[in-house]
């Protein structure tokens, strides 16, 4: 018995990293050992939103999330609220977010140093704003929203939820 649940293990083991359908190493049941390289998740994929307002600021500000609604690859980062990618690859990231009752929302989304887009929800109150982009990213290359200084967006909580942050590997 307890062989077996080596090999089972070894077996999912390789499956999960990629590695066909996997077989035990070793020349007979008995001395079946694995050694698996780490398994590194495949599919990455995250979504997040802020539920309360923010701004306006003296500064330019990353925007922080305080929900997760998904994490696989586990690549975001609720304490910076960056997204670092796990894997190197295409990703499609969006954004979207709404102005205050002032009208003025400007949010610029950011890969490493570089301004990939940005949303500018102006001239009406509670105006909505949104964009995607598909983009190449190295493994550690990071992106996160940035909320322009005198600019604010809204938040109210409960199921009016405007403020969101989502990307995918493709």
């Amino acid at each position: 018995m307890m062989y077996e649940v080596q090999a089972a293990i070894c077996i999912v083991c390789l499956v999960l990293s990629g590695y066909g359908k996997g077989q035990c190493a070793g020349s007979d049941q008995v001395s079946c050992t694995c050694s698996c390289p780490s398994v590194t998740p495949k599919v990455v994929a995250f979504s997040v939103m802020r539920t309360t307002p923010m701004g306006p600021l003296n500064a330019d500000t990353i925007i922080s999330f305080d929900r997760i609604l998904s994490n696989t690859g586990s690549g975001f980062n609720q304490q910076t609220s960056k997204f670092t990618a796990p894997l190197s690859g295409t990703y499609v990231l969006s954004m979207s977010v709404s102005s205050t009752n002032n009208g003025l929302s400007w949010v610029r989304m950011y890969k490493n140093t570089e301004n990939l887009v940005s949303v500018h929800a102006y001239g009406k109150p509670y105006a909505m704003a949104s964009n995607q982009v598909i983009v190449p990213l190295m493994e550690g290359d990071t992106v996160w929203l940035d909320l322009a200084a005198t600019s604010a967006i809204f938040g109210q909580g409960g199921p009016r939820i405007y403020n969101t942050f989502s990307g995918f590997k493709l």
